[in-house]
């Protein structure tokens, strides 16, 4: 990794746009942001992990070109910044990948033939809050959103103070609830 001055230097050089700056940042923390995005990615397919990091990349120089960073000054505060680039890249491949293995019906199975519009989004988001209210306790509704965020039961046990056997109890429970509810 370069000399902390050196990065401090290839930030400002990044900001300005100049693309050897991001190569020598792409050389200095690839291998660290592939690690985030492979540990979110939990043992899927490596080339998305390297698709999260490339896409993190674009996306942060394209906003330090365009100003989105002005605190951005030295190491201390890149890292974080492209971790969380790069972790969130990964969340949204690994959502893409599991909407892409949904098999969806095609258009003519909406009724008249209707695509879906964003008041269908508006039901879907007001149905999961109805769900979400019928658990009736603070502490499975967030295990249910940190499950629907993709987050490991290991990572909620962590998130939680608790075991995973408990979180793993607990997610029982509020498949058995949100069952009986649904019937």
């Amino acid at each position: 990794m370069p000399a902390a001055g050196s990065i401090t230097r290839l930030i400002g050089e990044a900001k300005a746009g100049n693309p050897d700056a991001i190569q020598k940042l792409w050389d200095a923390y690839f291998k660290r942001l592939l690690g985030i995005a492979r540990k979110r990615l939990r043992g899927r397919r490596s080339d998305m992990a390297e698709d999260a990091v490339v896409s993190a990349f674009a996306t942060f120089w394209r906003r330090a070109k365009d100003g989105y960073f002005p605190q951005l000054s030295d190491r201390d505060n890149l890292w974080p910044l492209l971790a969380k680039i790069t972790d969130r890249k990964a969340i949204n491949l690994f959502r893409k990948h599991i909407r892409d293995d949904v098999e969806l019906p095609d258009s003519s199975q909406f009724p008249l033939g209707r695509q879906p519009d964003p008041r269908d989004d508006i039901a879907i988001v007001e149905a999961v809050k109805e769900l979400l209210e019928q658990l009736g306790d603070d502490t499975l509704r967030s295990i249910a959103i940190w499950k629907l965020e993709a987050y490991t039961n290991e990572e909620i046990a962590r998130k939680l103070n608790r075991s995973v056997g408990t979180v793993e109890r607990k997610l029982r429970l509020i498949r058995s609830i949100l069952k009986r509810k649904t019937a």
